[in-house]
């Protein structure tokens, strides 16, 4: 009830009119244009699953959102598939050999002179010192093979 200071300019009303009136007031600032059309209150006349698909469609454009501003880069699965059949016993093979050809070059240079002086130096002769070289490409080469296996 209002109170005003000149009581002669206000009509005279009764309590149960004054409530009819405040509750149209009420009622009447939750509704919409569209809601007058159809005579609905709006929200107050959905259903709870009205309402929570609303909310969940509002949550997942949330998180859609969400992933199209993300500046972190996010992993990624690489399916380079299998390696062919003949990878594992190639990198085995170039590993073994690189051993072998080492254990050789060491083996002979600890034999004894020939008849000239000269220690012979195998697998092969001419190459010296670069025998170990040769080996050790060899097994590196194994070891590479070995980061790319799957």
């Amino acid at each position: 009830m209002s109170k005003s200071k000149k009581p002669s300019e206000e009509p005279a009303k009764d309590s149960v009119t004054e409530e009819v009136i405040e509750l149209d007031v009420v009622e009447g600032a939750d509704r919409t244009d569209e809601d007058a059309k159809d005579g609905t209150l709006g929200v107050a006349n959905k259903t709870k699953a009205e309402r929570d698909a609303e909310k969940a469609e509002a949550r997942r454009e949330s998180e859609r959102e969400a992933l199209r501003r993300r500046t972190t880069p996010q992993p990624v699965k690489l399916d380079g598939g299998k390696n062919p059949k003949w990878w594992v016993p190639t990198m085995l093979s170039l590993m073994g050999a690189g051993l072998l050809w080492l254990v050789v070059y060491y083996l002979s240079t600890t034999m004894e002179p020939n008849a000239k002086g000269e220690r012979p130096t195998y697998p092969i002769p001419a190459l010296e010192n670069w025998n170990m070289a040769v080996g050790f490409v060899l097994i590196m080469a194994g070891f590479i093979m070995t980061t790319r296996w799957k």
